[in-house]
């Protein structure tokens, strides 16, 4: 099985990455972020890792990973955003 996330970014591009390992590092996670991670559990089963901090750091606004993680409203993601399986963090 590969091991393909997709990375959401605030101008709303997405980019398919494979991370090396069976599942991605705490490194590689906090390299897509930006910083330190936060997860979210999204309604589909799959997780979404975000920037603990994109809010205090005035990370730009992320509306697409703010629609999935979201979608009744109520919060907003800034910054980057990882969508994977949650298999991959188990």
């Amino acid at each position: 099985m590969r091991k393909i996330v997709e990375i959401i970014y605030p101008n709303g591009e997405t980019l398919d990455f494979e991370f090396k390992g069976k599942k991605p590092s705490l490194e590689e996670l906090q390299g897509a972020v930006d910083g330190l991670i936060e997860v979210a559990y999204l309604t589909d089963g799959k997780l979404m890792i975000i920037n603990e901090e994109g809010k205090i750091n005035n990370l730009e606004p992320n509306h697409v990973a703010t629609d999935l993680a979201f979608p009744n409203g109520g919060d907003v993601i800034a910054g980057n955003a990882v969508v994977m399986p949650r298999e991959m963090m188990e």
